[in-house]
């Protein structure tokens, strides 16, 4: 049985006998019969061992040992009734009602039990039974309640219908209740007729008395919708509320003790024969936990406590009875599945727990030994294949199935595998495959799933012995497929998606397998499998690392012939420059000229006209790079790659220009042919193309000046109607760039463009698009063509020139290249016209300082721009350029026009200052920005001086201070300081105070005057200042004196003074203008005067030493006694 037929006649199979999954008829090991027997005497002795755990993993043979429990207690003289439940056929049943049906069927299978004596019980158990009781109660109408309401009113009615009232009535001399009482009477007496007659008669169907319809008896015999078919009463009492009460006999689970009842009542009806009851709980441990635990808490349940002395349900009196014995079969590991949940300790712990608590007697069922198991198999395998399987077999097949890692071997474990054996031995015999090699595919068939090619490759069991083909058998196996076959079965297909897919792992792999390259070298010779992965395999190859293997280099000369074969001007995909340089780098030196030659015919471009696959150069351009790389190392002069087609020369610019001048590149097109190639091109707006290197060759190309003039006026054209994302764009900027050195046809082209503001709109794109390079290029241009430059998108210069460090060597190397105007007048033009520019101006006066001085100014322009001209100095020579500017003509009228602008007052205070050489221009200055301040300044400006803080007040102060005397500002300054009376006061603005005295103290003595007692007013009309210490700190005797709050002494006292007495800072503020407060005092009235002498002298009682010595002194100070 080594080997089976093959070839010739149908062999004969081997007979197959497939084993069963149940439990054994004998006990081959002896452990279950001992253990069954230990069971039986524990049974016998009946000493109260209600629950015996038999554990044991699956297939150990547990039910082997229950049904040997049987077979034992059927030949015992004691009647005993086995009764098995198996768990796992009523999952998710409830596990009660499931329990106790399957327990009353066989009660009834012994004829221990009825149906109908159950039947009540088990359906209240199974709640089905229900009672419904339904009451009817009519309701009132509206109509009914009028009526009921009416006929409370009939005996006021009725007293109102009597003689008297009919005689009063009758009498010519009646009042209006005497005319009146007896019909009033009549009608509430009729009052429930007339009610019910109305809602009657809105019933009717017709309601028209003027219809013939009216007064047809159906009209009256009907009512309308909704009222069809009603009765009269209906008027009243026509509604009926229907109420349900349903009584349920159930509950929404019967309780514990319902079904422990139930229970022990059948164990009442089991023992009437005197049966004793052992219960076997199977497939506990295959349930989901969950459902396991619910279960055993069920069973565990129903045998807690005594069995219940009253009549059992079925009649007679009760037999002596105990409670049942139950065995549990139950695998250990399992059950630790059942807790994995829990949160216990882990579910190891909870499962031992379970068991402790739950069994009174353990018993275990141990695993064959190692002998006792390969016997057993031994065994199992004859029965299955019969009488021709020797031992030697058997042995082996047990040898394998050791080294699948099982910890345990359960007689289970056994019987399923030698089916599996015998399933696929049916199958295979007749082929010719040795059986072992069929035992170790069926044994190890879990592991070829995830990846074959290694199980296939490395199996742990050595099958060269008695397979010496084991490779091609296990393949034919895996895949169903004849052995002979199996080989270009198992590799061909996932070489070939290995190869379009680009897949190392699984090429590296197949390149250890026997017979790979037979199976490579048919795929070379695949015309579909070369089309498209040809690339792939050279890379694929490349990384493997075959080169050492003796079929490597007829190999690489088979794929290089099919490279040569292939259309490398067309067809080309976007490896082929990567499979040119895996070639290239494995070919002989002396291989290597005719293979550029070669290569290079094939990459040779036609002229127009004729048909192309091509979708893209890309590819093309890529492998010509490649190729020009190699070219260097070959000296064949024949080499060279013809392109005759403009439109393909041009799109391998990227390729020429870059590689500098070469001699293999060649092409018949002439310059003006390329100049208006290129012009139409950059017009169609082929983001695809290079446009900036295309535009390199054609500026090498050599065109005549009529070209292009005809070029720098298409391409000033595409500038102003393309954006800036268009590819073309760059390469017209660069053109006309490099055409304005030398032709004045491309300068004008740039100042029409800048005229027009097109070249400012280029620039602001780029910088939005982040195209660093067009932006430096475009920014050239406008400072060259003294265009407008906006700042980059979303940021200042100084930020841009941070993100972008190269940008500034760009743009100097493209001002350079387009002609160099980095010299002052250019950079203060760049500065003053272009917001935001001077870090830029700054950078290139930096980069390229110029040596032969500043050059003429205009000095209006520098008053404008003052600021952008000092900022490109350096702070050495600031303050001389201002001197020198200020004595050039028309100076003073520029500066005087600006009204006091940041440029302006920067401007005066660099000429007022001391450090000012001339001391005829600085007394000038001053005396002309004393003027001004009075005459020019309105109260507008002051206002906002002192709101905002702006640099006038400074230059102001400042003013001043050099003089040594005030300004004497007038009746502007006093509008402005009116006009901030509210906030002054009401706002704790430090800086906005500190700015207010500060003009204050720059007013005349009589705008003063004016001033501040209106302030005293308004203070004290208010009555609150925000933070008024500092407030009166910060005015000091300036307020006071000048506010004149004497004259309003009481009211200054309360408001100003009397709240400062209750803190040191308080106190504080009271010492430093003691003086001027005491003027204020001396003013005020006695009584207030004795309230704060009180307040100065009196003891707070707050313990503050310091603050009582500083009201004693100013007690003393402003001579207050109590």
């Amino acid at each position: 049985m080594s080997r089976g037929t093959r070839g010739g006649a149908a062999p004969q199979r081997t007979p197959v006998h497939f084993l069963r999954d149940a439990a054994a008829d004998e006990d081959f090991f002896g452990s279950h019969a001992r253990v069954a027997d230990a069971i039986i005497s524990i049974v016998d002795a009946d000493d109260r061992h209600n629950v015996i755990g038999l554990l044991g993993p699956w297939g150990s043979g547990k039910s082997t040992v229950i049904k040997l429990i049987e077979r034992k207690l059927a030949e015992s003289a004691k009647p005993t009734l086995l009764f098995t439940y198996d768990a796992w056929l009523h999952q998710s049943d409830p596990p009660r009602r499931a329990f106790l049906e399957r327990f009353l069927a066989f009660l009834q299978s012994h004829s221990l039990a009825t149906e109908d004596n159950w039947k009540d019980a088990m359906d209240v158990l199974n709640r089905r039974v229900e009672e419904t009781e339904t009451t009817t109660t009519p309701t009132l109408t509206i109509a009914g309640y009028l009526i009921l309401l009416s006929l409370l009113l009939v005996p006021f009615g009725s007293s109102f219908l009597d003689a008297d009232w009919l005689r009063k009535m009758m009498t010519l001399h009646r009042s209006a209740l005497e005319a009146w009482g007896f019909p009033f009477g009549a009608t509430i007496t009729l009052l429930p007729v007339l009610i019910t007659f109305s809602f009657y008669f809105l019933w009717r169907p017709v309601r028209c008395i003027f219809s013939g319809a009216f007064w047809t008896r159906s009209n009256w015999t009907r009512h309308r919708p909704p009222h069809e078919g009603q009765s009269l009463l209906a008027i009243i009492a026509n509604k009926q509320v229907e109420r349900q009460k349903n009584r349920v006999v159930r509950t929404p689970d019967p309780t514990t003790i319902e079904f422990q009842t139930t229970f022990r009542e059948m164990l009442v009806a089991a023992a009437r024969g005197g049966h004793r009851l052992l219960i076997v709980v199977d497939n506990l441990d295959r349930l989901p936990g969950a459902e396991a635990i619910d279960m055993w808490t069920t069973i565990r349940s129903f045998f807690l406590g005594a069995i219940p002395a009253a009549n059992p349900i079925d009649g007679g009196p009760p037999p002596p009875v105990a409670l049942p014995t139950i065995i549990l079969p139950i695998d250990t590991h399992a059950l630790e599945r059942v807790f994995n949940g829990e949160e216990l300790g882990g579910s190891k712990t909870v499962a031992g727990s379970f068991m402790d608590k739950t069994f009174d007697v353990t018993f275990h069922v141990n695993p064959p030994v190692l002998s006792e198991w390969h016997a057993y198999l031994a065994k199992l395998m004859r029965e299955a294949l019969g009488a021709k399987l020797t031992d030697q077999w058997s042995a082996e097949v047990g040898r394998i199935f050791e080294k699948r890692n099982i910890r345990r071997v359960t007689p289970r474990d056994l019987n399923r595998m030698v089916n599996a054996i015998a399933a696929l031995w049916l199958q295979w015999e007749p082929v010719g495959i040795p059986f072992l090699t069929v035992a170790y595919y069926a044994v190890m068939r879990d592991g070829f799933d995830p990846d074959y090619l290694r199980a296939i490759n490395s199996p742990v069991f050595d099958l060269s012995e008695h397979d010496p083909n084991w490779q091609r058998s296990l393949a034919a196996l895996h895949f169903g497929v004849e052995p002979k076959t199996s080989l270009q079965i198992l590799l061909e297909p996932e070489l070939r998606a290995a190869i379009f897919n680009c897949n190392h792992r699984v090429f590296e792999s197949q390149v250890q397998t026997k017979g790979f390259e037979q199976v490579l070298l048919g795929q070379i010779d695949t015309p579909d499998t070369m089309e498209g992965g040809l690339a792939n395999l050279c890379e694929l190859l490349d990384q493997a690392a075959v080169d050492e293997k003796p079929w490597a280099g007829f190999t690489w000369r088979k794929i290089r012939h099919v490279f040569l074969r292939s259309d490398l001007a067309d067809a080309v995909d976007e490896k082929a420059a990567t499979a040119f340089k895996i070639l290239v780098a494995r070919l002989p030196t002396r291989e290597l000229g005719n293979f550029l030659r070669e290569a290079g015919e094939r990459m040779t471009i036609p002229a127009p006209g004729v048909a192309t696959r091509r979708t893209s150069l890309a590819p093309y351009r890529a492998l010509l790079a490649a190729w020009l790389d190699a070219a260097p190392r070959s000296a064949d002069p024949a080499m060279q790659v013809m392109i005759r087609d403009p439109s393909v020369f041009l799109d391998v610019a990227s390729v020429t220009v870059r590689s500098g001048p070469t001699p293999y590149i060649k092409t018949s097109v002439a310059p003006d042919i390329l100049t208006k190639m290129y012009a139409e091109r950059a017009f169609a707006g082929n983001s695809d193309r290079i446009y900036i290197d295309e535009a390199t060759l054609v500026l090498q190309a050599g065109a005549d000046e009529v070209a292009l003039a005809d070029l720098a006026d298409a391409m000033k054209s595409l500038i102003a109607s393309h954006s800036a994302d268009q590819a073309a764009t760059e390469g017209a900027v660069h053109i006309l760039g490099s055409l304005r050195t030398a032709h004045e046809f491309a300068r004008q082209a740039l100042t029409e463009l800048s005229n027009a503001g097109q070249l400012s709109q280029r620039v602001n794109e780029a910088f939005i698009l982040e195209n660093e390079r067009l932006a430096a290029r475009l920014t050239a241009l406008c400072i060259l063509a003294g265009a407008s430059l906006p700042t980059p998108a979303n940021m200042s210069w100084d930020e841009y020139l941070a993100k972008n460090s190269n940008f500034v060597g760009m743009l100097d190397a493209d001002l350079r290249a387009y002609g160099d105007a980095a010299y002052f007048g250019r950079l203060a033009h760049l500065a003053r016209y272009n917001d935001g520019a001077r870090p830029l101006a700054e950078v290139l006066l930096e980069r390229r300082r110029i040596s032969e001085g500043l050059g003429p100014v205009d000095a209006g322009e520098v008053v404008v721009e003052i600021s952008l001209y000092l900022d490109l100095l350096p702070e050495s020579d600031r303050a001389q350029f201002v001197a020198d500017v200020s004595g050039q003509p028309g100076f003073w009228e520029h500066l005087y026009a600006r009204h006091f602008d940041e440029g302006a007052i920067m401007i005066l205070r660099m000429v007022i200052g001391p450090d000012h050489q001339h001391a005829k221009a600085r007394r000038h200055a001053r005396q002309t920005l004393r003027t001004w301040l009075n005459a020019e300044v309105g109260a507008t400006r002051w206002e906002q001086e002192v709101r905002n803080g702006d640099p006038l007040l400074d230059l102001a102060a400042e003013l001043g201070n050099l003089e040594n005397r005030p300004l004497a500002l007038q009746d502007d300054g006093v509008a402005a300081l009116k006009d901030l009376f509210g906030e002054l006061a009401g706002n704790a603005n430090h800086a906005l105070r500190t700015r207010w005295f500060r003009l204050a103290h720059m007013l005349s003595a009589k705008a003063r005057k004016a001033l501040l007692p209106d302030l005293r007013d308004h203070i004290l009309a208010s009555g609150q200042i925000a933070d008024p210490l500092a407030f009166l700190d910060m005015g000091g005797a300036f307020l006071l004196t000048g506010g004149e709050f004497a004259a309003r002494a009481d009211e200054s006292l309360r408001l100003l003074v009397m709240p400062q007495l209750h803190s040191i800072e308080g106190l504080g503020w009271l010492q430093r203008d003691a003086a001027p407060i005491a003027r204020v005092i001396a003013k005020a009235s006695q009584p207030l005067r004795n309230e704060l002498a009180n307040a100065l002298t009196a003891d707070p009682g707050d313990g503050n030493e310091a603050a009582r010595e500083m009201r004693a002194a100013l007690a003393g100070r402003w001579k207050l006694m109590a």
